[in-house]
């Protein structure tokens, strides 16, 4: 009573002729975060607003948590204080990560050979 099955038809876009695939996912604009905009104006700054939040759609904390986290794009920034900073630096730890298994693939001459190459 009141029972329908699920049918892929029903769970999918419909196929426009000619194509032989489903069209690619395209993530919705609402669920586009946008923080907070920072405003420097230089040494004259004592009045002015610090922050221009008309196009944001989250608070100034959770931008706050998110600049803390990813970083900014200007600025000076510690060591290991941002995830781009991190994201950086494992390139070098893949690579070896990669010969590493080439290695041990091939018992170890993967590593004679860019001795020798070098």
């Amino acid at each position: 009573v009141g029972f329908c099955p699920v049918k892929l038809g029903m769970m999918s876009n419909r196929l426009q002729s000619g194509m032989n695939s489903l069209q690619g996912f395209r993530e919705d604009k609402r669920n586009r975060i946008t923080p907070v905009s920072y405003v420097n104006y230089g040494p004259y700054t004592s009045y002015a607003p610090t922050y221009d939040s008309s196009f944001s759609n989250i608070s100034k904390d959770d931008s706050d948590l998110i600049c803390s986290l990813f970083g900014e794009e200007a600025g000076p920034q510690g060591p290991d204080s941002s995830l781009k900073d991190f994201l950086a630096k494992s390139d070098e730890y893949v690579y070896k990560m990669a010969d590493n298994v080439l290695d041990a693939l091939t018992n170890g001459e993967h590593s004679k050979s860019l001795k020798e190459n070098q």
